[in-house]
């Protein structure tokens, strides 16, 4: 397991495939909102605030819980006072063809539409990237349909932006469109 402090009173924990079967929970446990991983979350939350990590003080706290690629669970920790009621999340997804990207869209995107803020399509280094900012509300589990095959990595996400081609600033809804 490791904790990172990710903001002034924000935490992000990283359970790897050994923390997972240690504990003997998956990403569905979180889906399912599965007893061990209420209890799993209450247990972070009192070490997080006992290790002044973030600042509780009795508010309520927002927990975000991503999959990786590698099959890692990532959960974010934040008392609400510190944030919104929405946060958003880029994610990048790369295609070496628009016959995989168009497929991608519809069989994983469609249902996610509604939180869908922004989405760029670009072409670099011979592949198409597909930028999406997704909008969450308060203590959601980011479905895996979301985050498959997907990075959020601000460094690859500016280069794009800066060298790639833009191709569309709405491909989704164009892709979402066809037979």
């Amino acid at each position: 397991m490791k904790i990172e402090k990710c903001g002034e009173n924000k935490a992000k924990i990283i359970l790897d495939k050994a923390d997972l079967k240690k504990l003997d929970i998956s990403f569905s446990s979180f889906e399912e909102d599965v007893i061990k991983t209420q209890v799993l979350l209450s247990n972070l939350i009192a070490l997080l605030c006992e290790t002044k990590i973030i600042y509780c003080d009795g508010d309520d706290v927002r927990v975000d819980v991503t999959e990786s690629t590698d099959n890692e669970i990532i959960i974010y920790i934040e008392p609400e006072k510190a944030i919104s009621s929405t946060h958003e999340t880029v994610m990048i997804y790369s295609f070496c063809d628009t016959f995989r990207l168009i497929d991608f869209c519809k069989n994983n995107l469609l249902q996610a539409r509604n939180r869908i803020t922004d989405d760029k399509l670009y072409f670099y280094g011979e592949k198409y990237f597909l930028i999406i900012k997704f909008r969450y509300a308060k203590s959601t589990v980011l479905g895996k349909q979301n985050l498959r095959n997907g990075t959020d990595d601000k460094i690859l996400c500016a280069k794009i932006k800066e060298y790639g081609e833009k191709i569309s600033d709405t491909p989704l809804e164009k892709i979402l469109l066809l037979p």
